[in-house]
């Protein structure tokens, strides 16, 4: 066994799957477990969200299995990468103010269909690379700015579902481009926030963390990370980010 590893937490829709990598790409040790969207509790039907403690918990319980198998090698950091377009607003001591939106949901579809009367979708689409599709990130947005206002007046920032992982490892906020690209909200060309998108939906740059490039520190794992992992406190926190991403430059 290599004495050094990256642990790898790949969030998917249907498992989650917890890796030690060592240097060379090889995988030394794994755990899995079955994940799933819930139906939005007392709304119609169709409304889909991810339970974020449940999400961090099955996590949590892949690393408590993977950890004792790594007795004779050192964690050397830790990166999370799962699906865009999913995310939630987030008050300053980290509680969410709304529940994170599943991208199977379907409260967006007529706000989808009538995005051309906002913006022309040619317009949207040399901006932002995305084609109208209703789990856009941005008509979550929107859709919280006519339906649950308070969700965002109520919010200190809004994370992407990397972020909000990574967060509850180790406490520091973060955006990085991959997901923050999946949001239908960013200038590719200028790679940064729209004005105009965002516009859209009230809001302006100052309302999302600052730009964590893939491959950079976020933070450090604290004690409460350490506790439900059981991975060392300390270890690096590494952006990632969206999974379809990485998986292509896998392939590739």
């Amino acid at each position: 066994m290599s004495n050094q590893v990256a642990i790898v937490i790949d969030c998917g829709s249907t498992n989650i799957t917890v890796l030690a990598v060592d240097p060379t790409g090889k995988i030394i040790a794994g755990a899995s477990r079955p994940n799933e969207a819930l139906p939005q509790p007392s709304s119609p039907q169709g409304w889909m969200i991810w339970d974020l403690e449940a999400l961090f918990g099955r996590i949590s319980a892949c690393c408590q299995e993977l950890m004792p198998k790594l007795t004779k090698a050192e964690v050397k950091a830790v990166t999370v990468d799962t699906w865009g377009a999913d995310g939630a607003p987030v008050r300053a001591d980290g509680s969410l103010t709304y529940p994170v939106i599943c991208w199977q949901d379907s409260r967006t579809e007529g706000l989808a269909a009538s995005m051309g009367d906002r913006i022309p979708t040619w317009d949207l689409f040399q901006e932002t690379g995305y084609q109208v599709i209703p789990f856009n990130s941005l008509l979550r947005l929107i859709w919280l700015r006519e339906n649950a206002p308070q969700a965002l007046e109520d919010a200190d920032c809004f994370m992407m579902t990397p972020g909000l992982l990574s967060y509850l490892l180790c406490g520091e906020r973060s955006m990085d481009p991959t997901a923050g690209g999946t949001m239908m909200a960013m200038d590719l060309g200028a790679r940064d926030w729209s004005p105009r998108m965002l516009g859209l939906a009230g809001l302006d740059a100052s309302f999302f963390p600052r730009w964590t490039e893939p491959g950079a520190v976020i933070g450090k794992v604290h004690a409460a990370g350490a506790a439900a992992t059981g991975l060392p406190v300390g270890t690096p926190v590494i952006a990632a980010g969206h999974d379809t991403q990485f998986a292509a430059v896998g392939c590739g």
